[in-house]
């Protein structure tokens, strides 16, 4: 049992996965991406019959959510990354009560859109999944504030998000299953 333990522990660690925890969690494998999407939506091996569905958080390596699981099969199913243009959250800033929508921006990656023009938005700020109304858990990192601009009508502020690279590499994901 302690071999299997600290085994499990190196893997953790060697793939840069969450430690366990609270929230269950299902480990999956890219299968395919889409050629007419590929920078939109990828394919796992996970399904209905493993307890998946829809609307599902899919995260990659300490809890840095990638998307959402968008429609399921059997034994697979579609995840709309965040950078898909239907896609939407409701984040806030780190530290801060500063909340917004974050928004796939035609694979351009992701715009901070709707932070109210008096609140300091500071480039290089952690920005988290805030929990409201949008069935994510909370503090999921989605990725930092970059370059701050003005909305058009100049309300509300914009920013473009910045996440590491490499999402067309992921190939092993992990999908926060509801609390049993």
């Amino acid at each position: 049992y302690l071999e299997m333990k600290e085994e499990n522990r190196l893997l953790r660690e060697a793939f840069a996965l969450p430690k366990e925890g609270n929230t269950p969690r299902l480990f999956a494998e890219v299968i395919s991406r889409d050629t007419k999407d590929a920078f939109f939506s990828l394919t796992i091996n996970r399904g209905s019959m493993d307890g998946v569905r829809v609307g599902l958080s899919v995260t990659v390596g300490k809890d840095r959510l990638i998307g959402r699981v968008a429609t399921v099969s059997l034994t697979s199913a579609k995840v709309y990354l965040l950078s898909h243009p239907e896609s939407t959250i409701a984040p806030r800033v780190a530290g801060t009560p500063i909340q917004g929508v974050i928004r796939g921006d035609h694979s351009l990656g992701l715009i901070f859109d709707m932070a109210l023009s008096g609140e300091k938005l500071i480039s290089g700020s952690p920005l988290i999944t805030s929990g409201l109304g949008d069935e994510l858990p909370k503090d999921l990192l989605i990725g930092v504030i970059g370059e701050v601009r003005p909305s058009a009508d100049r309300l509300f502020q914009q920013a473009v998000v910045v996440t590491p690279s490499g999402e067309g590499d992921i190939r092993f994901v992990s999908i926060v299953m509801p609390p049993v």
